[in-house]
């Protein structure tokens, strides 16, 4: 038996977390679901006899709450069978109904289990709902030492005294680099910029945020993320209107590693990034706020290197002249992926031009002196009948990023973008 079980070491662990994952039926076949539950639990102590020498098949645990397939003393076992390895943790929550203390002793119990193994965990994920408040108190981040990523969603969580203590916990990791926090709490941008370790910023590589953000938060954030590659902050940013001046008096700051920008803020305070900001090398860029002239004028000198541009139009009724100028502008010609998201599809239909747009910019003639990928190699993508949530999307893709024989998605999800741009 123990012969056999080595062959597995030679196996990807995807593959094998494919292989043992068992789905279960809904709550309504209640004799299939508890037959399930059985079969499953028979399988974590057939794997718990078998498996003895292959440590990284028990690197990763996702943890779904509530669980009572997979017991905690079960975990215990997979944690110490790990040994050495880093390990991958993801906890999920489910809230209940009412919060009883067996709820929340639950899950102060499963925290408790992974502590003694917190110094090996290499990315840890974690929904911190109420009850996990007691057990996030009394967990021992500093011991994290080999973390490299931090995913957190505190959305509801009203501790705000725990939301910085974990906060100052993770920035003294000398390893992390990469950050994705999820908080309603209003002061946590004025926690993350002025009261965390203070070359925080400046090692991470990657900062996904969603939580409140003003203009000026944002624009210091951007500034001190010397070494991220990517930065996403999903709220609009508040503040930054013509009358409040943030235009700092000093040179800009390069950001030479920055491949990756998403961001939602005012027009007057995307004049003030771009003032303070040089991307040279920003492959992607999502934003949405300025207009599409102020994009054409800025972007060509602010990030030269752009690859893909993905902008929201508002509203349509007022911009059509200046979309068409947008599509026709030099650097907007160069960048070789680029998508509009319109909000108000129903006022299109008044131009019933989608046709024409096409035409023109299929025929336009490929030696025009500015375009450098010239028309022959481009394609316009527009539908109508893509108005999900009253959106839809016009946008060109080089065809030479993804060969004649593949057909690209539209809109292009971030996999593919991210695919194309390596």
């Amino acid at each position: 038996m123990y012969e056999s079980s080595s062959r597995f070491e030679a196996i990807p662990s995807d593959i094998l977390s494919g292989i043992f994952s068992i789905a279960l039926p809904g709550l309504a076949e209640f004799r299939k679901r508890h037959l399930a539950i059985s079969n499953l639990r028979l399988v974590c102590q057939q794997w718990n006899t078998l498996i003895t020498c292959t440590p990284n098949f028990w690197a990763s645990f996702i943890i779904l709450i509530p669980s009572s397939s997979i017991p905690l003393p079960t975990v215990r076992i997979w944690l110490e069978r790990s040994n050495n390895a880093s390990i991958d943790v993801s906890i999920q929550d489910t809230l209940p109904v009412i919060w009883t203390r067996d709820e929340i002793r639950s899950r102060d119990e499963l925290l408790a289990t992974f502590q003694p193994h917190l110094w090996r965990c290499k990315s840890l994920s974690l929904e911190a709902s109420l009850g996990f408040n007691p057990g996030l108190r009394k967990l021992q981040l500093a011991d994290a030492h080999r973390l490299e990523s931090f995913t957190i969603n505190m959305r509801g969580n009203t501790d705000e005294q725990l939301h910085k203590a974990i906060l100052m916990d993770i920035s003294r990791l000398p390893s992390l680099r990469h950050l994705s926090w999820t908080d309603t709490a209003m002061p946590f941008m004025q926690w993350l910029l002025y009261q965390s370790e203070p070359s925080f910023l400046g090692r991470l590589s990657s900062i996904v945020i969603a939580c409140p953000i003003t203009t000026r938060e944002l624009l210091t954030l951007i500034k001190s993320s010397t070494s991220a590659e990517r930065i996403v902050s999903s709220w609009r940013a508040r503040g930054g209107e013509p009358g409040s001046p943030i235009v700092s008096p000093s040179d800009p700051v390069v950001l030479p590693n920055l491949r990756r920008l998403e961001i939602t803020l005012s027009a007057h305070a995307y004049r003030s990034l771009i003032y303070n900001t040089s991307l040279v090398n920003l492959a992607i860029l999502k934003i949405s706020g300025p207009s599409m002239s102020d994009l054409a004028k800025t972007v060509g000198a602010w990030a030269p290197s752009l690859k893909c541009l993905r902008t929201t139009v508002w509203t349509p009724r007022d911009v059509f002249d200046e979309m068409m100028a947008f599509l026709h502008h030099p650097d907007i010609l160069r960048i070789s992926i680029l998508e509009i998201e319109s909000r108000e599809s129903d006022r299109w239909s008044e131009y019933g031009g989608w046709n024409e747009l096409d035409d023109e910019q299929r025929l336009r003639p490929a030696a025009e002196e500015f375009n450098t990928i010239h028309s022959g190699v481009r394609k316009m993508i527009y539908d109508k009948q893509l108005g999900v949530f009253g959106r839809f999307f016009v946008g060109w893709i080089d065809p030479r990023l993804f060969g004649a024989e593949r057909t690209p998605p539209f809109p292009f999800g971030d996999d593919f973008v991210a695919s194309l741009l390596v």
